[in-house]
C-alpha cells in the first residue's frame, strides 16, 4: 500500500464495527475491507471514496480481490446456524456463487494467470491446516491440500511431527 499511497491521506469511514480483513486491487483500483458489522465495502481506490457495500450474515473475517477478473471473495461464519460461508461477487457488488465449507477460513487468495490459457482458482486456508483449492468461477471444489497426520512423515526417511507439533526424529 506505500507504493500506492505513499503518504497519509485521511481515513475510509463506514462501518458500525471493527474492520477484520483489508485487501487492495491496484489492477481494477479498489480496496475492499470486512467489519464484524456482517459487511464489506469497496472503495475506490484513486478517490478513496466509497463504492458499495457487500452484506453478509455475519462478520466478513477474510477478503480477496481477483488481479485477473475483479472479482471479490469473502468468508464469514454464520454463528446462529454455524455455517462457514463463502460468497463470491463480481466487482460491481452482484453476488455470483455461495457455499458452505467444512472449516473455518483464515486467509483467501486468487491467482491470476491469463483467462484462456490457464485455469485461475482460489486458495482458501483453513483452521484445521488444509488448503482448499476453488475454481474461481463458481466456487466449485478442485482439490484440498492436507497437511501430513501426526506420526508420519511425507517423506521417506524424513522426521515425523508428534502431537505436539515438535518434529521428532524417524527410526526408519
Amino acid at each position: 500500500l506505500q507504493e500506492v499511497l505513499p503518504i497519509s491521506v485521511g481515513t475510509l469511514s463506514g462501518y458500525t464495527g471493527w474492520i477484520l480483513c483489508v485487501c487492495v486491487s491496484k489492477e481494477f483500483g479498489v480496496i475492499v475491507s470486512g467489519s464484524d458489522d456482517d459487511s464489506c465495502i469497496i472503495w475506490d481506490l484513486n478517490r478513496l471514496t466509497y463504492l458499495r457495500h457487500l452484506v453478509h450474515v455475519d462478520a466478513v473475517t477474510c477478503a480477496a480481490i481477483s488481479p485477473t477478473w475483479g472479482d471479490i471473495v469473502t468468508f464469514c461464519r454464520n454463528e446462529s446456524k454455524k455455517q462457514n460461508v463463502l460468497c463470491l461477487w463480481t466487482i460491481n457488488g452482484e453476488l455470483i456463487a455461495q457455499r458452505t465449507v467444512k472449516s473455518r477460513i483464515n486467509c483467501l487468495l486468487f491467482t491470476g494467470a491469463p483467462e484462456g490459457s490457464h485455469r485461475n482458482v482460489i486458495l482458501c486456508g483453513t483452521e484445521n491446516g488444509s488448503v482448499l483449492i476453488l475454481d474461481a468461477l463458481e466456487l466449485s471444489t478442485i482439490h484440498t491440500l492436507r497437511p501430513p497426520i501426526f506420526g508420519s512423515s511425507p517423506v521417506p526417511g524424513g522426521s515425523t511431527v508428534g502431537a505436539a507439533g515438535n518434529p521428532s526424529a524417524s527410526t526408519s
